[in-house]
């Protein structure tokens, strides 16, 4: 497990290194959105769906450590794995992603204090940043999430 202090360094590292590339968005101003995505995750495993796309649907079985995290936890990897799953087919494009997990759209949009799930937003954020992909996680009902549900 990494301690809070090697996190913390791992992040301002990252900040460090990736401030100075020349790829850049810029914050506050208005894309229209590409592609339109929905993620979900139970127990036991986690799907994305993309709206219009051939072979749109991904899905991924949790392993035993996995099982046992959080549901924030899956909710968040349930994102980042379907736009790993993607990523060479939305580059360069913007991606609305529905999630019916508050906590999950707060801490990809906003980050956590909990070193795993600011991990693994920090993975998204840099899968995104390498790929070219706007990424604008929404909250939806879960009766309304049921692309990624089925």
């Amino acid at each position: 497990m990494i301690s809070h202090g090697h996190a913390r360094l791992e992040e301002l590292q990252f900040w460090f290194s990736n401030l100075r590339c020349r790829h850049y968005r810029k914050l506050g101003s208005y894309e229209p959105m590409h592609m339109i995505a929905y993620s979900d995750a139970s127990n036991f495993a986690a799907a994305s769906f993309i709206v219009n796309c051939k072979n749109n649907v991904h899905r991924s079985i949790w392993s035993e450590i996995e099982q046992i995290q959080s549901s924030t936890f899956r909710e968040i990897r349930a994102v980042h794995f379907g736009l790993r799953a993607y990523a060479k087919f939305l580059e360069g494009k913007s991606v609305k992603w529905l999630s019916d997990s508050q906590s999950c759209v707060h801490i990809i949009q906003a980050g956590s204090s909990k070193p795993e799930l600011q991990r693994e937003a920090m993975d998204i954020f840099q899968l995104c940043f390498d790929h070219n992909i706007g990424l604008r996680v929404d909250w939806i009902p879960r009766d309304l999430n049921q692309p990624a549900d089925t």
